[in-house]
């Protein structure tokens, strides 16, 4: 699934080839996962009716029952063996919190961390997987936080806290990335000089090591420019950044590490601007929200332009009107699905310098900026010019309007521009409407249903698809604060999984229809992606925490009754409606076991019911993967394991049960794999329309 989701070239819909070799990878890696924390959630619970030597037998046994599972592979280079490695690396650091827990040998929490990651390294060796070494990057850095932040009482990781300590973090993550970055490729094929790291050597964990070892930097470097003990990173920081741009624009060449640099650079020098320039002014506020919208533009071109290849021609400039491009249908992959061949370009067509997901981010997150900061400059003088809404109302009306006509230009430069004045024209417009309310226990509905319109409606005007998806974000998220503290909530974010997954199963019909239409219900459906993917996190916060429903909702204190039936039952109706059209998909309309899996399936949802981020997660990531949306796919991944992490401090059920019920997941996870195996490499067909 991390291939998967990191490769950028995967454009056609999913064969029933390509889903059984994403389904053995998912289900294996995800059967070691929920089986490796039902163990880590049982020793947990610290059960007292079972003696300590009892609980030792069980973590030895699962140890040795990942160790026996992986030399039952047919080779070490399949997904059982590395799938069960996982599960031992796992495995492992629960046997050391046991001994922790057992006999309180009063080590500090960075040598279990540490011990753990010593442990992690023979079976990441042994694997060369991603997803190990992910664990083992992970492990590692906990590990160097709690040693170097013992003075800082955080319950889980602590934070640099002196110059020295970002430093020596910057410097071990540095030196992770240096052993991944030591030598080109090995290829697809295990033979290269990387072989004995990793099986298939892909750019996931250079980029997370490179952002560990630049981060600290960064931090310490804006830190700098207001206090002088940690101007030295300031130097440290630059040189960094300058040998970190150059070394992968000309040694090995990495966009997104160039744009996570660049935009870097541009971070450090909008806080330098905001320090040298007055304080709280009109003209400082609006001329470094000037330099953001040039500078993220500029950035933006040359990184578009670098994406597209000096060799691409010069394309028309494609009305905002224009249908969306159709993706591209590959010839059939090569026998490793997860990595095929980028696709020739068409006959008598160009490549499309289409701009790619990390970028539009990034440029998102500056406009972000860059509003906030106009916000701030109109705020001020619309105070003194009497601080009421009709003057906060006529200058939002003014900057979204100058936010249409420079949309209309469709330049990188103006699509920032307006990008920022959009933005902030919709916060002093829905401030307005508050301001406006008659009664002051109205005015948070006000404001909610007055974001909501406005983001619609503002929406619908010409503009790139990065507007696009912010608005109907806007209008999504205003329309949960209406709805407040209310029965209703939980209800309307079963309904928003609705929409995400209706939108992506229907998304070839909607794809044929209309341009204007196709635009809007794409960034619909990224929207409430990305929402329904927040939902049960937010229900929960909002459930276990009085304060939080103080400051986001308005209305009374009820409680949330969500965990206990109305939200996990109705994403599980939802996602069993989605497995309906998705399950002929996956396996094709003969595969013997259909029937059976069916039944395994609603008996996993069953168990999985009260973890519902885990359901969702998973289900919108399938769905992401079969529309070709890589990124949303690797969005859901990380919301995977995000929930698996909540799901162990969420107070509406005991440890004891909810490693019950990952264990039982797990055991089921292992049955589906068992049933959906069949011999590949018949003839591949693509999968029919959507339904």
């Amino acid at each position: 699934m991390i291939a998967a989701a990191e490769h950028p070239h995967l454009k056609h819909r999913p064969t029933p080839d390509e889903w059984q070799h994403w389904l053995q990878r998912g289900l294996a890696y995800g059967a070691a996962l929920l089986l490796g924390a039902g163990l880590i959630f049982f020793l947990a619970y610290n059960w007292d009716a079972l003696h300590r030597f009892a609980k030792f037998a069980l973590a030895a046994f699962a140890l040795l029952g990942c160790a026996g599972f992986a030399t039952t592979a047919p080779g070490p280079d399949t997904t059982q063996w590395r799938a069960a490695l996982f599960g031992a690396a796992v495995v492992s650091g629960a046997l050391l919190a046991l001994i922790g827990q057992s006999y309180q040998t009063g080590a500090d929490m960075w040598m279990l961390f540490a011990l753990w990651c010593v442990l992690i390294t023979p079976f990441a060796l042994l694997s060369r997987a991603s997803a190990s070494w992910l664990l083992w990057l992970l492990v590692f850095n906990l590990a160097v936080l709690r040693a170097l932040s013992q003075s800082v009482p955080w319950p889980i990781i602590g934070m640099p806290s002196d110059v020295t300590a970002l430093l020596m973090l910057s410097l071990a993550n540095a030196a992770v990335l240096a052993v991944f970055e030591r030598a080109p490729d090995g290829g697809h094929g295990g033979h290269g000089a990387r072989a004995w790291l990793l099986l298939r050597p892909g750019r996931i964990l250079p980029r997370v090591a490179a952002l560990g070892a630049l981060l600290p930097l960064g931090i310490g470097a804006i830190t700098g420019l207001w206090d002088n003990d940690y101007q030295v990173l300031i130097a440290v920081y630059l040189l960094a950044t300058a040998l970190s741009l150059t070394g992968y624009l000309v040694w090995r060449r990495d966009l997104v590490l160039v744009a996570l640099n660049a935009y870097g650079l541009l971070a450090f020098a909008t806080f330098a601007l905001l320090r040298a320039l007055p304080g709280n002014s009109f003209v400082g506020h609006n001329l470094t929200a000037l330099f953001v919208v040039l500078a993220s533009a500029g950035v933006g071109f040359w990184l578009r332009t670098l994406h597209c290849g000096p060799a691409a021609p010069a394309q028309p400039v494609r009305p905002r009107h224009a249908r969306p491009q159709e993706p591209v249908q590959l010839a059939h992959p090569e026998p490793d699905a997860l990595h095929p061949a980028r696709p020739e370009p068409v006959e008598g067509h160009s490549p499309s310098p289409t701009q790619p997901w990390w970028l539009m981010l990034l440029q998102s997150l500056a406009a972000w900026v860059a509003s906030l900061l106009i916000l701030g400059s109109f705020l001020l003088p619309l105070a003194f010019a009497g601080d009421s809404p009709l003057f906060r109302g006529i200058a939002g009306a003014v900057l979204c309007i100058a936010a249409i006509a420079l949309f209309r230009r469709q330049a990188m430069f103006t699509d920032q521009m307006a990008l920022a004045f959009s933005l902030a024209g919709q916060a002093l417009l829905s401030i307005a409407l508050a301001d406006a309310s008659p009664r002051a226990s109205l005015s948070g509905q006000a404001w909610a249903i007055g974001a909501s319109l406005i983001a619609l409606g503002m929406m619908l005007a010409p503009a790139n698809r990065a507007h696009r998806i912010i608005c109907a974000l806007i209008a999504l998220v205003s329309a949960g604060l209406f709805i407040g503290n209310q029965p209703a909530l939980p209800l309307a974010c079963v309904l928003l999984t609705a929409l995400a997954c209706g939108l992506w199963l229907y998304r070839d019909a909607w794809m044929n229809g209309s341009a204007q239409r196709a635009h809007l219900l794409s960034a619909l459906a990224v929207a409430a992606t990305l929402l329904a993917l927040a939902a049960p996190a937010i229900l929960s916060l909002l459930e276990e925490h009085y304060w939080v429903r103080r400051v986001l909702l308005a209305g009374p204190d009820r409680e949330l009754i969500w965990h206990t039936g109305l939200y996990p039952l109705g994403v599980a109706l939802v996602l069993a409606w989605s497995g309906r059209y998705l399950l002929p998909e996956m396996l094709g309309p003969e595969h013997r076991h259909r029937l059976l899996l069916t039944f395994l399936g609603v008996l996993l949802l069953i168990a999985l019911q009260a973890a519902p981020g885990l359901l969702v997660s998973t289900g919108l990531m399938l769905l992401c993967l079969r529309a070709a949306h890589r990124a949303l796919a690797g969005i859901a991944l990380l919301a995977v394991l995000s929930y698996l992490g909540l799901h162990y401090y969420q107070l509406h059920a005991t440890l004891l049960h909810k490693s019950v019920l990952l264990a039982a997941g797990g055991v089921l996870l292992l049955a589906l794999r068992s049933l959906i195996a069949r011999p590949t490499g018949g003839p591949t067909t693509r999968t029919p329309a959507t339904p």
